[in-house]
């Protein structure tokens, strides 16, 4: 039982612990960890114990309360953050990713339709000569026209060029929109684990870096400083954020000094360019507002009318041949537009009768669809969309773009394809259609609000129905503008944006954390060395033929063991830290009367008897360690 615990807490401070998806945590993430690991029962008492005993690990840091709630971390991610951050400003004006002049007009001129905007970002990507460059890109600005500039003018002074990005949707836009060589992030790491490295002297993008987590990013930062080559980082910060744990691109942005691209192509109407901009930049309000008095937020009495409303203007909108598109922040709600839009496709006589059935859908010829999964040996990846062609055979014809794919039955039998009539915000970010139909609910935010409802080049609708104050109590409807604007405003009120744990560390005292932290560390590295002691001598009394108990004591020393190791490793860490801190207060040992005493004779027997009852309750469970 103890050693289990021990191997829990050990997987918690890990990066896929309680930091994979956030930078910090609270103590009731450590609880409800320990209560869902109890699968044979504990009391509330015993998990709370586990759990405090937990947060005095020397591998956790106390950060500042938010919301009146403590926040932690651990010591490798902060570290992991200070790295990331401090190389980065070290890499300024290193020279890196430099592309000759001419080569760069030369790329500007072939490229007529570039914008003051996007000519400066081209300039200064191929001629800053930092290490590290930020690009931070609103929704619709072009940036992968202005990428495909710089990547000519590289190209052309001899500066190899590769791009990469979370998924291999976004790679393959990359490769087909700005002629990068690109892979998926995941990849790249791969190869970076078995020795491949990049070229010297080269240069790195990552698109959509703003839905990259700290781990991959300062993977890729470490990569391309050991090959002196150039780190850009473009994607925007206000659109959807990290999976994994974040914060980063937008650290580095304000810390580097990002350059902009704010000149949004996308939309036609300058009132609706003007109103997303302010929905990017927080001012809801004035979005609701703006888009209101457009019509473009639908109020419906019923969440289920607000499906109904948003199909059939999809439906309208279809028939006109405009190229519309159904977004939702639910699976289930995707799911239910796609089947309503099959019914209305059905009735009008434009699918195929014959069908092919999986366990949860259909599909026919003339349905539209969309790959879920990456397959490299029938040339897809996670995330095209096309026209299904043809049933025959056993295989699918699909219309992807400018090609023919065909796809086994067995690709959708498995799960791995969709219909593409409606769709995720993820799956749809970097998408340009001509309209949209966004449907609201209670789980949304500002980031996710701004993605979907950027997607359109003429308009978009936003669906809403209000909410019960009581769940036995329905809806007032939403009728008046003023209360159509502010549910509106609420619903996109909440941002989500990820911030480093660093970020939560109060600099003007971070010789007093150093000092409070290594005091801790201390204390940790005690208490473990007196348990080590304990169990060693223990073990040393046990007789040979009491193989499981001596198995026993050897686990539960050896996590100790592990723990004290550890421990010693950060006082020594923050003893230098402290020392080399410019503002570090002079430590001295405190006076203690007591210290003078000789301990009690029967000190050690009393902590091995503590120790033998706890091991003997576990054993007395019938927990195996």
């Amino acid at each position: 039982m103890i050693a289990e615990r021990e191997r829990l807490a050990d997987r918690l401070v890990g990066s896929r612990g309680l930091t994979r998806t956030c930078s910090t945590f609270t103590r009731r993430k450590v609880v409800q960890a320990f209560a869902e690991a109890a699968h044979d029962g504990a009391t509330i008492a015993e998990i709370e114990a586990q759990a405090d005993r937990f947060l005095s690990r020397c591998e956790l840091v106390a950060l500042q309360r938010v919301a009146g709630e403590q926040r932690y971390t651990t010591r490798d991610l902060l570290s992991l953050e200070r790295d990331l951050l401090d190389g980065a400003l070290d890499r300024r004006r290193e020279g890196a990713g430099l592309a000759e002049e001419k080569a760069v007009n030369a790329a500007a001129a072939a490229r007529p339709s570039l914008s003051d905007e996007q000519r400066d970002l081209v300039v200064a990507l191929t001629g800053s000569g930092d290490g590290v460059e930020v690009v931070r890109a609103a929704a619709g600005t072009g940036k992968t026209f202005a990428l495909d500039a710089a990547r000519e003018a590289w190209q052309a002074s001899g500066v190899p060029v590769l791009g990469c990005a979370l998924s291999a949707r976004a790679a393959c836009e990359l490769r087909d929109q700005a002629g990068l060589d690109a892979t998926t992030i995941a990849r790249l790491r791969q190869g970076f684990s078995r020795g491949v490295a990049l070229a010297p002297g080269s240069v790195l993008i990552v698109d959509e870096a703003g839905m990259v987590g700290t781990r991959d990013l300062a993977a890729l930062a470490d990569a391309t400083e050991a090959a002196r080559a150039k780190l850009i980082l473009v994607g925007d910060d206000r659109q959807l954020p990290e999976i994994e744990a974040g914060g980063a691109f937008h650290a580095l942005a304000e810390r580097l000094g990002p350059v902009e691209l704010s000149d949004v192509r996308r939309q036609r109407e300058a009132w609706d360019r003007d109103a997303l901009a302010a929905l990017r930049e927080g001012d809801v309000e004035r979005f609701a507002r703006e888009y209101h008095q457009h019509g473009r937020l639908v109020a419906a009495p019923t969440a289920e009318d607000a499906r109904a409303a948003l199909v059939e203007d999809w439906w309208q909108s279809h028939e006109r041949g405009e190229g519309p598109l159904m977004i939702a922040h639910r699976r289930a709600d995707v799911a239910a537009l796609n089947a309503r839009a099959r019914e209305r496709l059905r009735e009008a006589g434009r699918l195929g009768p014959d069908e092919l059935e999986t366990n949860d859908r259909a599909f026919a010829v003339g349905d539209r669809v969309v790959t879920t999964r990456n397959d490299r040996s029938l040339h897809v990846v996670n995330g095209q969309a096309g026209r299904l062609s043809a049933i025959k055979n056993g295989r699918l014809t699909v219309e992807i773009d400018d090609r023919r794919v065909d796809l086994p039955e067995s690709y959708a039998h498995e799960g791995h394809l969709d219909h593409a009539y409606a769709s995720t915000a993820h799956r749809a970010q970097g998408a340009t259609v001509d309209k949209t139909f966004v449907l609201g609910s209670d789980e949304l935010y500002r980031e996710w609000g701004y993605t979907a409802l950027s997607r359109h080049g003429d308009e978009a609708r936003f669906y809403v129905s209000a909410t019960p104050d009581f769940l036995n109590r329905a809806p007032a409807p939403l009728t008046a503008g003023q209360d159509l604007t502010g549910h509106v405003t609420r619903v996109l009120a909440d941002s989500r944006a990820e911030q480093l744990a660093l970020d939560g560390y109060p600099r003007d005292r971070e010789a007093d954390h150093l000092a409070r932290d290594l005091e801790r560390a201390q204390e940790a590295l005690a208490e473990n060395e007196t348990r080590v002691e304990a169990l060693q001598d223990q073990r040393a009394q046990t007789r040979r033929y009491q193989r499981g108990r001596r198995h026993d004591l050897d686990s539960i020393t050896e996590g100790w063991q592990r723990g004290k190791d550890h421990c010693q490793a950060e006082v020594d860490r923050l003893t230098t830290e402290l020392d080399e801190h410019p503002a570090a207060p002079a430590l001295s040992r405190a006076h203690d009367p007591l210290a003078a005493l000789e301990p009690p004779p029967d000190l050690d027997r009393a902590l091995r008897r503590g120790i033998e009852r706890e091991l003997s309750r576990d054993v007395g469970r019938g927990m195996e360690l």
